[in-house]
């Protein structure tokens, strides 16, 4: 009889151990795919199809422009692919910064013919482990902020350049490096970040949210998730190279986030959560549902869509005015 207790008791415990393992390995699923996703880099296809419509890869040509294509070392090792579009008698320079998977920032050839016209200045500038550029390491905002420290130093180098603002303006990932870098970097005069996600750990845990996992289980998966993100990056970057820092950092620096009502890539609740906490940015949202803010997300002819063009062009007049 007792024998028999024992053997129950015993498998019983042996129960409660499996199912403890299994819901360790559930918690960790978020992560262990993370681990897997950032180690690679980015190329384009140059063509598209229905899963991936945004993998055109743009030339200056095909908006009636002239470009000078440069690479330019990081300090950190990598190098970095930039596209120059000049104009005569620049009064700002506008660095234009690319999505995670797609579209790449060839897109924004579009956005740099609008800026010509208005006398800015652009450089399309593809961060690391993407395109052109070196990198077999997805950044997620916390490094790329390097790649821009690197260009907007050789801009601030350069005569043409010298004195005027330089502008960031991204997109899904590039926002949030927009983000970061503005508050990192003090040649940067401000930037306009369109669907930035507030950080990794916010934008895993919306995502999850998005698919009905339960609030406690979440909250249980969070510390593993950053936890993987300081062995990849470092404690350091992990814990403080996110937009929900960052954004209180920017000091006097102009910030325009914008984004779309009914986004399902990037749930515009990241910012929401980054209007709480930032004292001087500006927000915009969109009555939409395109992840791009652009209607339609139609970046060949973003001149179409005059709101948003009205909107930016604005934004940048007014940090232009603030430096005089």
């Amino acid at each position: 009889m007792k024998k028999g207790v024992i053997t129950d008791y015993s498998w019983r415990k042996k129960r409660i151990l499996l199912y403890i393992l299994i819901v360790l390995f559930i918690l960790m699923i978020p992560t262990i795919l993370m681990m897997f996703y950032v180690f690679r880099h980015i190329k384009y296809m140059g063509v598209v199809d229905e899963r991936y419509p945004y993998q055109s890869i743009y030339k200056p040509g095909d908006f009636g422009l002239n470009a000078v294509e440069r690479r330019l070392d990081t300090e950190d090792g990598e190098t970095i692919w930039c596209s120059e579009v000049k104009v005569d008698n620049p009064k700002a320079v506008i660095i234009f910064l690319g999505a995670m998977k797609e579209p790449s920032v060839t897109y924004f050839y579009g956005h740099a013919a609008l800026m010509k016209e208005e006398g800015y200045a652009s450089f399309l500038l593809e961060v690391r482990a993407h395109g052109e550029s070196t990198g077999r390491k997805l950044g997620l905002g916390y490094t790329e902020v390097e790649d821009v420290r690197t260009l907007a130093r050789y801009i601030g180098q350069m005569e043409e350049y010298q004195k005027l603002p330089i502008i960031l303006q991204g997109v899904s990932l590039g926002g949030t490096i927009a983000i970061n870098a503005t508050a990192e970097i003090p040649e940067v005069a401000g930037c306009i970040a369109m669907s930035p996600f507030a950080s990794v750990d916010d934008q895993l845990d919306l995502i999850l949210k998005r698919y009905h996992i339960p609030g406690f289980l979440r909250a249980a998966q969070r510390p593993f998730t950053h936890q993987s993100l300081r062995w990849i990056y470092g404690k350091d970057l992990a814990d403080h190279m996110t937009p929900m820092n960052q954004i209180q950092k920017v000091g006097s620096k102009p910030v325009l986030v914008i984004a779309s009502s009914g986004d399902e890539s990037i749930s515009p609740e990241n910012a929401y959560r980054l209007q709480k906490i930032a004292d001087t940015a500006e927000f915009w949202t969109r009555e939409s549902a395109d992840h791009y803010v652009i209607q339609n997300n139609d970046f060949k002819n973003v001149a179409k869509d005059t709101e948003y063009t009205n909107y930016i062009l604005g934004f940048i007049r007014k940090i232009i005015e603030s430096r005089k």
